[in-house]
């Protein structure tokens, strides 16, 4: 007798389970997505936008990201790991203008979050809707104060 749990998931209902999880993250963020909402205004705004836009203006004159002129008389950008100067996601913002590239970003480590998950529980041979669940519950369910 063969437990039913145990039985062999095929790789088309494993896709559509990430599928679903990529879909139900990205539509919790759909007011950042597609209406260019922002995050709540604290360390977003006062502490990374600014070093991101620190970096983001040194690439586009141009430089490598090594030094920030806009602090002070200066402060070493690839030396301090506050900047993320040698971040991929970072840089992939880098093209766009305003808070929102900023925002994406934030949003793509969401997915990432709830991708990752994903894989770790299918590792675990779990069931591809608990490993879906498992993903969305990893991804959203943070804490939050109001």
């Amino acid at each position: 007798m063969e437990i039913a749990y145990l039985q062999p998931v095929s790789r088309k209902a494993s896709a559509a389970a990430l599928a679903i999880v990529v879909i139900l993250v990205a539509l919790a963020f759909a007011d950042v997505i597609l209406l260019g909402k922002a995050f709540y205004v604290r360390d977003v705004a006062r502490g990374f936008y600014s070093d991101f836009a620190a970096i983001r203006n040194v690439v586009r004159a141009g430089e490598l990201p090594v030094w920030n002129p806009y602090y002070s008389s200066g402060q070493p950008l690839a030396a301090n790991p506050k900047y993320a100067a040698l971040y991929p996601p970072v840089w992939l913002a880098i093209p766009f203008d305003g808070f929102r590239a900023f925002a994406l970003v934030g949003v793509l480590h969401y997915l990432i979050a709830a991708v990752g998950m994903f894989l770790l529980l299918r590792s675990m041979s779990l069931h591809p809707a608990a490993a879906a669940f498992g993903a969305i519950s990893f991804a959203l369910g943070a804490w939050q104060s109001r």
